[in-house]
């Protein structure tokens, strides 16, 4: 594969084409109706250039940060090569033929979170009391089973602190606290990938 880039113009010498579109930003910017809209103006902008048209988009690049976002569109464009945070197994977000490992790319998902380093690992490795922590929605879309399960099987047991929370406010912090008195946090699925 060739490592040039190619401007608009040599686009018919060019092997990956990315589609620069903030997919994610429009979809919490702007009112539901406009961004439709807007998807569908990209769409067709999109599926009319002929380097789409020859392989029906399967050498383009869609960064879909948000399976939200676009989703009055994903059918148009499951050929094309999405970015992705994850890779949905319920039919949640994606339907089974717009997203696989063959062709998707799972981005690694920046933490939010004020990271521990060695000083701070040190500093409270001697105060986990805790042995099993986890603080998030404990009811979520698709019915949480597996958050469900958790929780009736482990909830009042001996070392195990499972509670409701989320990262409004000061439950960012709170969390971390819970997580360095912790020996292990459970980290089951979840909406988005910042799910502790």
């Amino acid at each position: 594969m060739r490592n040039e880039i190619y401007l608009q113009r040599d686009l018919p010498m060019a092997d990956l084409f990315y589609i620069q579109f903030f997919i994610t930003i429009n979809f919490f910017l702007l009112e539901k109706q406009q961004c439709k809209a807007l998807y569908r103006e990209a769409l067709k902008w999109v599926t009319n250039e002929p380097a789409w048209k020859r392989s029906e988009g399967r050498y383009h690049i869609l960064p879909v940060h948000h399976p939200w976002s676009f989703k009055t569109i994903h059918r148009y464009m499951k050929k094309a090569i999405w970015l992705l945070p994850d890779m949905d197994s319920t039919g949640n977000w994606y339907k089974p033929d717009e997203v696989w490992l063959e062709k998707d790319l799972i981005l690694p998902y920046v933490s939010n979170v004020e990271i521990c380093d060695i000083k701070c690992l040190l500093g409270s490795e001697s105060s986990r009391t805790t042995w099993l922590f986890f603080r998030g929605r404990l009811k979520r879309n698709a019915g949480g089973k597996i958050r469900a399960k958790l929780v009736a099987e482990l909830n009042g047991a001996e070392g195990v602190i499972i509670e409701e929370g989320t990262a409004r406010g000061s439950g960012k912090v709170v969390a971390q606290k819970g997580m360095r008195r912790s020996i292990f946090c459970l980290n089951p699925a979840g909406d988005t990938p910042s799910s502790t």
